[in-house]
């Protein structure tokens, strides 16, 4: 991912330091989300965004969110940027 669409995506998180990729590793709930790619983390009380990079194992952080609208514009961004105007992109009702 190029540093323009990791600026992107941070544009859209409101910063907390308690709040790192290392801190928030552990296992998510399955299908707490309508988005793809977007979690809702019960313990923290917030939204986590990530993608499935091409030719990878695991998935990349995309940052974590106060609501799930946000973290699934991460996610759009992410997806625009890794697969091209192709990629899925959420349908997000504002």
């Amino acid at each position: 991912m190029d540093n323009k669409t990791k600026q992107e995506i941070n544009s859209l998180k409101k910063y907390n330091p308690n709040l790192s990729a290392h801190r928030l590793a552990g296992k998510t709930e399955n299908k707490t989300s309508r988005y793809r790619g977007v979690c809702f983390m019960a313990k923290k009380k917030r939204w986590r965004a990530q993608i499935k990079e091409p030719d990878k194992r695991n998935s990349t952080y995309l940052g974590s969110f106060e609501d799930e609208e946000t973290a699934a514009k991460a996610y759009n961004i992410a997806a625009k940027a890794m697969y091209g105007d192709d990629a899925f992109q959420n349908e997000i009702k504002e």
